[in-house]
């Protein structure tokens, strides 16, 4: 509530300049949880209540994205080596996302809006 109040005064036209992003982890093949389904002995398996399973091994997935009003900025898989030691640092997310395509973005943006 208090960063919400202390940027709150800013006008339309100073919101219009930020740009929001986020990064998501996704993990599939997760073997740390169990699923259970139940049914009646006399009903059939349907594909839409099955879970799938990844037989190779599990896969890791960071994406980031980003909006900046009335745009939506790219979406970016990033490359994330995960496991001990080799997860997201501030090298790699300097290079791949600020020093990359957010700095694109931007300039994208900058340049179609005039100076922002």
């Amino acid at each position: 509530m208090s960063w919400a109040r202390l940027y709150r005064p800013l006008t339309r036209q100073q919101w219009s300049k930020v740009i929001w992003s986020d990064e998501s982890y996704i993990y599939l093949g997760d073997d740390h949880g169990r699923v259970f389904i139940t049914r009646r002995a006399d009903k059939e398996f349907l594909d839409e209540c099955l879970v799938p399973t990844f037989k190779q091994s599990p896969i890791r997935v960071m994406v980031w994205a980003c909006i900046m009003e009335g745009r939506k900025g790219p979406l970016l898989v990033l490359e994330y080596p995960g496991g001990r030691g080799g997860g997201m640092n501030t090298a790699r997310y300097c290079e791949q996302v600020l020093d990359g395509v957010l700095k694109d973005f931007y300039s994208e943006v900058k340049q179609e809006r005039g100076c922002v």
